[in-house]
């Protein structure tokens, strides 16, 4: 049932939900329009009772009403009402929403478990796990409920944040091709970083800014007022615009003029940034009060590369700010130093990631993370995150995390990997007290029919070797601290982080990391060394025996395809190491083999900024 005249997303949502009972009961619903009276044995879309008050502070939450033979689905907003039938359909039909091409659908002819009156809030506000069909196919989004700033989702499926420019922003608001040209550029070099070149590579964020963070009005340019005046053209255009990216640009050197050195001396990289945004919001407010727009802009900046420590002392036990940011100032913290194989509390990492994010929530009200979950030199490498996912995931939320965005594999769509973790992340992202194990195996089962255990125990032995590694790691690390400290490094709490990171920065370049630190870009667990053969060989083996364990099933046709994904990571993995592992006779026969498995299976992407043409170029990574 719909209220009359009920907007396309609460049909769209009604026509979901019928598709989903046609194909698991065996019979076509009728979608009707609600008279106000009660029905029997009906189904309400976001009509006929009031969203419960627990989902007052919560856009995208849902509640799920039986009453006899009733049902309501009802939300504060049309998206939760759409999250309400694809969740419903979850757990009463047992549909599953496995890839962009693949949704699970048993044929049950009655639900799986009676209907339950419950109400769900997801754990992050605004949470994301980007892939390549995450970010192609804003249903495939919506049905694994995902929301952020990285891909569209169309009005009719419940819309998106609001949110303008998803990172690296700045250029965007000084745009070179206006104020650096050939006839401004050397008045205008001030507004910008440059490199060694002379070309811009950012903003310069306090250009315009004084002593006090206040405007500089004697300047009558200056990256500051043009950065300002950009905005004001956003919200004046754009009236669902809610957040802005001020992201600093990507790349790794800070401004070096005078004033940034200077006020880094006191406030840090960091807290450039957070005086930039503080003004910012001052002056938008006071032009939005002037002009009548009453709205609620909330702007987005960076932590990350060398903007990555918040601006505090440690002292008494306390975290004290230098700078506090404005209440709709969020900090978007992005770890990209991280140990990815170890959760965001390890000593194993190069930079204290816990400390700095519990010093960036002294500082802002609000905090985002952006983490990594692939390996971006090659996506065909195995790479396992997984296994501090459910540590991590609880930590953040208390933090009070209001968004959580994962990144992926987000350029190939070919990906087996980055399709079974979308899964898994799907659900940790709505209820992060989910076990990932237990939802990897459902999707692993679902997917892979008579070939799953087969590949439950490929995926083992891809594990088993990377904690064979971390273990080795973990001792190299201990050694190395001995002969250089004479005991593993403690750090008092008054310890800055900054220098906290120096000391352990000077295992970076050691040998013993040459091998074992797990970077989003490391090449080292490519080497033979520690990618034994005889590994590779039974997991080929595994996967023959998968593929004949499939042979004539219902939908066979679809998991020789899916395991052909996996296939494509083993010969990529044999491959690179041919030589290594056999010599010279036969590599080229093998390599030609792979390119022709990735050509039927149209793979694209090795690694980021790097195509298949490339590869069959030169085969290196």
């Amino acid at each position: 049932m719909l209220a009359s005249g009920a907007a396309p997303s609460l049909r769209f949502a009604a026509e979901e939900l019928c598709k989903f009972i046609e194909k698991s009961m065996g019979f076509i619903p009728e979608i009707r329009e609600s008279s106000g009276g009660a029905e029997q044995k009906a189904i309400y879309i976001g009509c006929g009772k009031e969203v419960p008050g627990e989902l007052n502070s919560s856009e995208d939450g849902f509640a799920v009403i039986c009453e006899g033979e009733n049902i309501f689905l009802v939300s504060p907003s049309f998206r939760g009402v759409i999250y309400a039938v694809y969740d419903f359909s979850e757990r009463f039909l047992g549909v599953r929403f496995l890839t962009r091409d693949y949704t699970y659908i048993p044929e049950l002819r009655g639900f799986i478990t009676e209907p339950r009156t419950y109400i769900s809030v997801p754990d992050f506000p605004v949470r994301t796990f980007l892939t390549k069909n995450i970010s192609d196919c804003d249903l495939f989004a919506v049905r694994n409920r995902m929301l952020g700033d990285c891909f569209k989702i169309r009005d009719e499926y419940g819309g998106n944040i609001k949110w303008r420019y998803s990172n690296h922003a700045m250029l965007r608001y000084v745009p070179k091709e206006i104020y650096f040209t050939s006839e401004n550029r050397a008045v205008n070099a001030h507004l910008y970083q440059l490199n060694e070149k002379g070309e811009p590579i950012d903003v310069c964020m306090t250009d315009g800014i004084d002593e006090n963070g206040e405007e500089d009005e004697s300047m009558p340019v200056s990256a500051f007022k043009i950065v300002l005046e950009s905005l004001k053209k956003i919200i004046a255009d754009d009236e669902n615009c809610n957040y802005i990216s001020i992201g600093q640009m990507d790349h790794t050197d800070a401004c070096s003029c005078p004033k940034c050195v200077s006020r880094a001396k006191k406030y840090g990289r960091g807290g450039i940034n957070v005086i930039f945004g503080n003004l910012l919001l001052k002056k938008l407010r006071a032009w939005m009060a002037k002009n009548g727009l009453k709205r609620n802009i909330k702007l987005v900046f960076f932590a990350y590369n060398y903007s990555v420590y918040a601006p505090v002392c440690r002292k008494n036990g306390r975290i004290i700010p230098a700078v506090k940011a404005d209440k709709d100032l969020i900090v978007r913290i992005a770890p990209i130093g991280a140990n990815c194989y170890y959760p965001i509390d390890s000593d194993m990492h190069f930079y204290p990631y816990k400390r700095i994010i519990d010093e960036w929530r002294a500082v802002c009200d609000k905090i985002m993370l952006w983490t990594y979950h692939t390996n971006y030199k090659c996506y065909l490498w195995f790479f396992p995150t997984m296994q501090h996912w459910a540590e991590d995931l609880r930590y953040f939320k208390e933090s009070g995390t209001e968004f959580l965005f994962m990144q992926s594999d987000h350029t190939e769509a070919v990906d087996w990997k980055a399709d079974m973790e979308t899964y898994v992340a799907s659900k940790m992202l709505w209820d992060c007290s989910s076990d990932p194990y237990v939802l990897r195996r459902e999707y692993i089962d679902l997917m892979f029919g008579a070939a799953a255990e087969y590949v439950v125990k490929i995926i083992d032995i891809f594990e088993k070797n990377y904690a064979r590694i971390a273990e080795n790691s973990q001792k190299l690390r201990h050694e190395f601290n001995l002969a250089l400290f004479g005991k593993d490094p403690e750090f008092p709490f008054e310890t800055s982080s900054e220098k906290v990171a120096e000391v352990l920065r000077k295992e970076a370049d050691a040998e013993w990391t040459k091998n074992v630190y797990f970077s989003i870009y490391h090449l080292e667990i490519t080497w033979a060394k520690v990618q034994p053969k005889e590994l590779l060989k039974e997991q080929m083996r595994l996967l023959t025996e998968a593929k004949g364990a499939v042979c004539g099933d219902i939908g066979a046709d679809r998991i020789i395809t899916a395991l052909e994904k996996i296939e494509l990571s083993l010969r990529f993995m044999t491959a690179y190491n041919y030589k290594e592992y056999y010599g010279e006779e036969g590599r080229d026969e093998y390599i030609a083999e792979f390119f022709a498995l990735c050509d039927k299976l149209g793979y694209e992407k090795i690694g980021e900024g790097r195509n298949m043409a490339a590869l069959k170029d030169k085969f290196i990574i």
